[in-house]
């Protein structure tokens, strides 16, 4: 992978786990926090799993994308 491959690839990350702590700040309670952080930890930890089966940057991409945003979520 290239270099400009790997800086959108860790930009993608950025940016979801970014935007989604602001999505999840709005719909975070106390009765749905611990369904929300599971949900997102094995979301996160799928998407990282399944990282060395990606064999393109936009599969990458999308790949830590899902995780960017599980970790924002699993991190509020």
């Amino acid at each position: 992978m290239s270099g400009e491959g790997i800086g959108f690839v860790a930009a993608v990350f950025a940016f979801t786990s970014l935007i989604s702590r602001g999505f999840v700040g709005g719909v975070f309670r106390y009765e749905r926090a611990r369904r929300l952080i599971i949900a997102a930890g094995v979301a996160s930890s799928l998407a990282f799993l399944l990282l060395p089966l990606g064999d393109s940057v936009p599969v990458y991409a999308a790949l830590m994308a899902v995780d960017g945003f599980g970790w924002g979520v699993a991190t509020t």
